[in-house]
């Protein structure tokens, strides 16, 4: 039985598939009848694509495009097929095209095989549930091995001429080499069920609806909304050269300093915070609204540029104050910019801003004092903040800048509650954690969820659903999923991280910089909490641990209530009690 995902007329197939000048791919029309034909009269169910392209990577290519794909209850099978006249010399595959040879670039092979990586590696199809594998078909080509070498000759996987012309079924070829190569690989993994099934086949063909709670309009009119109120922020201390802002999460900080960037926009600038994620995100914003004039980086990255990799992310730490103050001092002498912005200063407060401030943004190394620059921040982010003087600084500059404090969440009301309960824990001490775990447990009037659970297994499982109810509600790009440091290690008797274990779900993408504002659909992204510092998202679940496992005290409240503060909308929170 087929069930076909691309529902092509099989009497038009010379007019539907055809080279770039309009001519018929005869190699692989013929195995496209012959694969549905085959896969009709099969007792199993094949699930079947032609055509495949996705925007994924495989080894120098930015995009992937598959012949033919069959999905069964065996596993999946990548189809790569070459039509015509071919030929093996040495291991080596040729066309003959009017009496000459012609290399191929690629083995069919490899290329069947890179294919089958990339959806394993983007997580299209999760490679540690479904046995994935590869075969090449040469329906005109009579060929018997690949190479003279048994231990090199891909035969078996082989789809030739011989096979074509026979009544052999090409369902049962496909079978025997998932089931060679399953013995092979020593695959000892089960043939999949029929939910299974149904969600390897949901991630390739997704069927979505949207009965979500909140719809993307009504959520643009509300952060409009805010934008308009920022704006009327800005435009108060629009004539002070040089403004400091503090604002605790929903107050619009960055939305202000967009708005800032466009105010100035025939000017030079330079966009500074502390984690990459947000940097790459502003620079897409900016980018997307022609604000090509101010320069993004993460500080780190932009004083280890600058300073040819004398100043890292391990000597910003370790550097007392006055020492990276004069070496920022004589590394930035001959640049200058018309502004600076630095967002999330409470993070670099003590890592050299003054002297990246008075450097910057005057021509005589007087910023502080004669530049024009907006520095964003909120103490009650500031990672380890117990040990760090991170006044101080504000303090110093405040004396010529214009000082602002954002008082009002400019979120929704689910968000400001969620922000209340964040506040709420920081205050709790070690022996009161446990009850207030239990109470939030108990609490059914609130804006998120607490979920807790004994051991790993369970906890992923609970992930697992909802994010297939988020993606089912057309709600994956608007959602994501953010990890405690403490769970980003092996736990105590284990081999993998409970992050590595989330990761390797086929609907989960690890964030990066480059996926951080473009996620494929049907992918939920993940990170930690601690790199989504400064950033923000409709729908978060956030996974924790009940208790420090590897961090202090403080900083494992810390680092939880900034996770609870990046969600906009809804917040579920799943604790491992271990």
């Amino acid at each position: 039985m087929i069930v076909d995902h691309t529902n092509k007329d099989i009497y038009k197939l010379e007019s539907l598939i055809t080279k770039a000048d309009g001519t018929p791919l005869y190699g692989e029309i013929e195995m496209y009848r012959r694969i549905t034909n085959d896969c009709t009269g099969s007792s199993d169910i094949w699930h079947f694509w032609h055509d495949i392209t996705l925007n994924i990577p495989s080894s120098k290519a930015s995009e992937i495009q598959i012949d033919f794909l069959l999905v069964s209850k065996y596993g999946a099978i990548v189809i790569e097929v070459k039509g015509g006249p071919i030929e093996i010399i040495s291991g080596h595959f040729f066309y003959r095209n009017k009496g000459n040879l012609i290399p191929m670039k690629l083995s069919p092979f490899k290329q069947a095989d890179n294919y089958k990586w990339a959806l394993i590696n983007n997580k299209v199809i999760n490679g540690e549930e479904v046995f994935i594998d590869s075969i090449c078909a040469f329906p005109d080509a009579e060929l018997d091995r690949t190479s003279d070498n048994p231990a090199q000759d891909l035969s078996y996987k082989m789809w030739n001429k011989d096979k074509q012309d026979s009544d052999a079924s090409f369902t049962e070829f496909c079978k025997n080499i998932l089931t060679e190569d399953k013995h092979r690989k020593h695959w000892t993994g089960q043939n999949l069920s029929e939910t299974s099934l149904k969600s390897v086949i949901d991630n390739l063909a997704p069927t979505v609806i949207d009965p979500g709670r909140y719809s993307q309009s009504s959520m643009q009119e509300i952060l409009n909304w805010l934008h308009i109120e920022n704006l009327d922020t800005l435009e108060s201390l629009q004539k002070n050269h040089r403004i400091i802002i503090e604002g605790g999460p929903g107050t619009g900080k960055t939305t202000i300093a967009k708005a800032y960037i466009k105010k100035h926009k025939g000017l030079h600038g330079l966009y500074l915070c502390w984690t990459k994620f947000l940097a790459a995100k502003v620079k897409h914003i900016l980018q997307a609204d022609d604000l090509t004039k101010c320069d993004v980086e993460s500080y780190a990255s932009f004083l280890y540029q600058t300073s040819n990799g004398d100043i890292s992310l391990d000597n910003l730490a370790n550097t007392n104050t006055q020492a990276l103050d004069e070496a920022i001092r004589k590394l930035l002498m001959d640049k200058h910019y018309d502004y600076v912005i630095i967002d999330e200063a409470q993070d670099v407060t003590d890592k050299g801003m003054i002297a990246v401030l008075d450097m910057l943004t005057s021509i005589y190394h007087t910023g502080t004092r004669t530049g024009r620059f907006l520095v964003l921040y909120d103490l009650e982010q500031g990672y380890n903040s117990g040990s760090r003087n991170l006044e101080s600084a504000i303090n110093e500059l405040s004396s010529s800048a214009a000082h602002f404090t954002l008082n009002g969440n400019k979120r929704v009301p689910t968000n400001i509650e969620i922000s209340e309960y964040a506040e709420k824990l920081m205050n709790i001490s070690m022996d009161e954690l446990e009850s207030f775990w239990n109470s939030l447990d108990t609490d059914h009037n609130k804006a998120f969820s607490i979920n807790l659970y004994s051991d790993t297994v369970a906890l992923r499982t609970a992930v697992a659903a909802k994010r297939r109810e988020l993606i089912d509600h057309r709600l994956d790009n608007i959602s994501s999923i953010l990890v405690h440091s403490d769970f980003c290690a092996p736990l105590q008797g284990k081999e993998d991280s409970l992050y590595n274990e989330l990761n390797y779900a086929n609907t989960i993408q690890e964030i990066t910089t480059d996926n951080i504002c473009c996620l494929p659909k049907g992918r939920i992204g993940l990170t930690s909490i601690l790199k989504y510092k400064g950033l923000e998202n409709h729908h978060i679940i956030l996974v924790i641990p009940a208790r420090p496992i590897k961090s202090s005290y403080e900083n494992f409240l810390f680092e939880i209530y900034v996770g609870m503060t990046r969600a906009i909308m809804n917040l579920d929170i799943f604790v491992l009690n271990i």
